[in-house]
């Protein structure tokens, strides 16, 4: 299939969904409904963490159904891993470090995963892009692409070992569970898995889960710790945003409401970061915060009543 004619919006998105999107743009899909629509906070307690879930149902048979994450410990296992992936579909799903990406306002300041899109292979060197954007503490990050040599593109696609929510998040990317991620140096997601990949246990979505959001933040939330997950709330506000632009393109009835839903999600970060920086001064304040989550509390429960109890 020929891609749409509009390419993923990187300020929509997270890392994982921008590559996400890219790869369903590169097989002519819908990659905004697939993923705005689709949006969904869901989350179930692991010990004093949550695992979220950020997708309705998965994404993952809309790229491969046996795609699956695999991996390798040395530059070779990496080039030849990459090269069968990218000979099968012309595209291929890398993981990497923001600490070792040239492009990224963490390059040698902090270590996250990231996501991006190796889609082209030329004598010696290999095309990537990445089309997610935001701005840090570090500056404004553009959508990046453009050509890594065979010599260097092992030092920029070099993980790290994560902490413990960031190796919870890397169960859920697609919106099904997998088991323990691969931890080799080198990642990328290619076919031929089979495992069962069904979420399991017991999920609090939409208006529920924001309440038990709530409940840990007023209970903890003098710890700056309690705001380790601050990054997953952001991508729900992002997808939020996304599912609005969505029904907003189509000419959906809904586009106004959802817009307000958006709206009243943008703040929800925002109160996380200055809840977190106060109670970093010893000094917590978290009205504002309280305040934020209650009121798109009350957003999410509107839009559960428009839906019939489903939050999507």
């Amino acid at each position: 299939m020929r891609p749409v004619a509009v390419r993923p919006d990187g300020a929509l998105l997270s890392c994982y969904t921008a590559a996400v999107a890219e790869a369903l743009w590169r097989r002519g899909g819908d990659w905004a409904a697939a993923i705005g629509l689709g949006s969904v906070l869901a989350i179930r307690p692991e010990g004093e963490l949550f695992a979220f879930r950020h997708h309705s149902t998965s994404l993952r048979p809309l790229l491969a159904p046996d795609l699956h994450r695999t991996g390798a410990d040395d530059a070779s296992g990496l080039l030849t891993g990459l090269s069968r992936a990218y000979e099968r579909h012309g595209w291929v799903i890398a993981i990497a470090d923001v600490h070792n990406l040239p492009w990224s306002t963490g390059r040698g300041r902090r270590h996250a995963p990231h996501w991006c899109v190796v889609d082209g292979r030329d004598e010696g060197r290999w095309h990537i892009t990445d089309r997610f954007t935001m701005r840090d503490a570090g500056g404004e990050q553009p959508p990046w692409e453009g050509w890594i040599s065979d010599e260097h593109l092992p030092a920029v696609l070099a993980t790290a070992p994560g902490s413990p929510e960031q190796r919870l998040r890397d169960r859920f990317p697609f919106g099904d569970e997998e088991p323990e991620p691969v931890r080799s140096r080198y990642q990328w997601f290619a076919t031929g898995g089979h495992a069962d990949l069904r979420p399991r246990g017991e999920w609090l979505c939409g208006a529920a889960a924001l309440r038990r959001l709530a409940g840990h933040y007023a209970e903890r939330g003098a710890d700056p710790a309690a705001y380790r997950q601050t990054e997953d709330l952001w991508v729900t506000a992002r997808h939020r945003r996304l599912r609005q632009v969505v029904l907003q393109r189509d000419g959906s009835p809904e586009a106004g409401k959802a817009r307000e839903l958006a709206d009243t999600w943008e703040r929800v970060p925002m109160m996380l970061h200055y809840a977190e920086e106060s109670a970093r001064r010893g000094r917590p304040k978290l009205t504002a915060l309280r305040t934020a989550l209650e009121a798109v509390t009350r957003e999410e429960s509107r839009l559960e009543g428009d839906l019939g109890g489903r939050s999507g």
